[in-house]
């Protein structure tokens, strides 16, 4: 009886030992390989060492990994928690088992309750890595993986893009931002800061409205953010930037012309808790068939005219979203394109838009100056709500002479839609002293009929007689 109870004791105690993470102490971490395989890790069953640096106490159970340089570079550990309640926390040391100094402990916010830290490490020195929770004693299941500088990090390194068909399917491009640098072109005019990104170049075959998105990324919290660039590494022009789209994903969208070469640049920032600043990633790159005028470059010309010049038809049922530009267009607007050029004279300008048809569609207005671009556009008049009858808007500006206007039509719920456009010049009557000589009618005859409209005139103070309601422009008869 007493074999038995000894043999089952052993038994147990073995069973114990084995239960132990081999990795319990730094003496026998594991090597981690930077672009290596990820690998499945715990901290259950598992002792403290009792150290008090770099994160760690006695209360704080940890494992131990290794990872021997073989180069110098920025690398990059990611953990993920397997464990509901665990958050894998990671911490970085130099030295040798027994004489560690801490060298990060800085770990960031990642998906699914895991960590990631950056560091620079140099050829041929070993850096130990903890990985613990800062809760006293809780423990759990964990992956862990290291990665080493993208080659791609810098704009002169940028990866080409298969470039996409128009109207095919996307190119497809999955990677990671992990121990990338921050990027000083990134966001245009943004001034949230890079975390770090990394370069691609698409250029096209034929000339078509491309999209570049990362919406399909399974990790949501990775704040993402799209710029796009024209021009050459040290000298780039901005031509269009997205951050969170959708959450804190991003897409944008620009015109690009057949052989240009354009930049993307896919990088983190920090724009709230709860948000991975590098990450691995999904970028899709798509040519499309959209609206003729989907984008400013493309804005179709109108004329300035009268109640008699024809009506442009328009539509923003295949449009895109505009990046969120200025002049009340955000990223959820599908907006179309027009210009309008004022002659030598300076005067004012009514652009009126009138509803044909789409569900809850209001075809509103905005109009604005300067090259086509999203740092070098500027407001002119943003939507106002001026209604016309069929359900459209006005929008009234004061043009100057010989400048170049952009007319913006969307719906600012997201909505899409049909309708019309026209450009109304100041009218010749808009002052008395310009009245417009009416033929006079014969006593008990048929009217005189007059056909115009009052766009593009100007207040006139002796509007109303006595009436103490202010006057929103006329035009001005005669008739003796």
């Amino acid at each position: 009886m007493k074999t038995i109870l000894s043999t089952f004791a052993i038994f147990l105690f073995i069973g114990f030992l084995s239960a132990q993470p081999v990795n319990d102490d730094c003496s026998n971490a594991i090597a981690l390989t930077v672009g290596g395989a990820t690998l499945n890790g715990s901290t259950i069953n598992g002792i403290t060492q009792g150290l008090s640096i770099c994160n760690l106490s006695t209360g704080r159970i940890e494992v131990w990994y290794e990872i021997n340089a073989s180069a110098t570079e920025d690398v990059e550990v990611v953990t993920t928690s397997l464990t509901n309640g665990f958050t894998a926390y990671i911490s970085v040391f130099e030295g040798t088992c027994g004489s560690l100094t801490c060298y990060n402990s800085s770990s960031l916010f990642a998906s699914d309750g895991g960590r990631h830290i950056k560091f620079s490490a140099t050829s041929g020195n070993t850096y130990y890595i903890a990985v613990f929770s800062t809760s006293n004693g809780v423990t759990g299941d964990f992956t862990i993986e290291a990665h080493g500088q993208p080659a791609n990090d810098d704009c002169s390194n940028a990866e080409p893009i298969p470039a996409p068909t128009v109207g095919g399917a996307s190119s497809t491009i999955h990677a990671y931002t992990f121990a990338s640098n921050a990027d000083s072109e990134a966001g245009c005019s943004s001034t949230t800061a890079s975390k770090g990104g990394v370069w691609y170049t698409v250029t096209p075959g034929a000339s078509s409205p491309m999209v570049a998105s990362t919406l399909l990324n399974t990790n949501t919290v990775f704040d993402s953010r799209l710029t796009v660039f024209t021009g050459s590494c040290g000298a780039l022009t901005c031509i269009a930037t997205n951050n969170d789209q959708v959450g804190r994903l991003s897409e944008l969208n620009w015109y690009a012309n057949s052989g240009v070469t354009y930049y993307i640049l896919v990088d983190g920032i920090n724009s709230g808790a709860g948000r991975q600043w590098r990450s691995e990633f999904e970028l899709n790159v798509t040519a499309l068939n959209t609206e003729p005028n989907d984008h400013c470059a493309n804005a179709i010309p109108l004329t300035i005219g009268d109640r008699s010049t024809p009506a442009v038809a328009g539509s923003t049922v295949n449009a895109l979203t505009d990046n969120g530009l200025a002049c009340n267009i955000d990223n959820n607007d599908f907006v179309v394109w027009y210009s309008v050029t004022n002659g030598a004279n300076a005067q004012d300008l009514e652009i009126v838009t009138e509803y044909v048809s789409g569900t809850s569609f209001t075809p509103e207005i905005s109009v604005l100056e300067g090259p086509c671009g999203p740092t070098s556009t500027t407001c002119k008049n943003q939507f106002i709500s001026m209604f016309t009858a069929s359900g459209g808007r006005t929008n009234y500006i004061a043009a100057d002479a010989n400048t170049t206007y952009f007319i913006a039509v969307y719906d600012e719920g997201g909505q899409k839609g049909d309708f019309t456009i026209r450009v109304y010049g100041q009218t010749a009557n808009d002052e008395c002293s310009a009245a417009e000589i009416i033929p006079p009618p014969s006593v008990g005859g048929a009217a005189s009929t007059v056909m115009s409209s009052t766009y593009a005139s100007n207040v006139d103070s002796e509007g109303g007689c006595s009436s103490s309601t202010l006057s929103r422009g006329g035009v001005w008869y005669t008739v003796t």
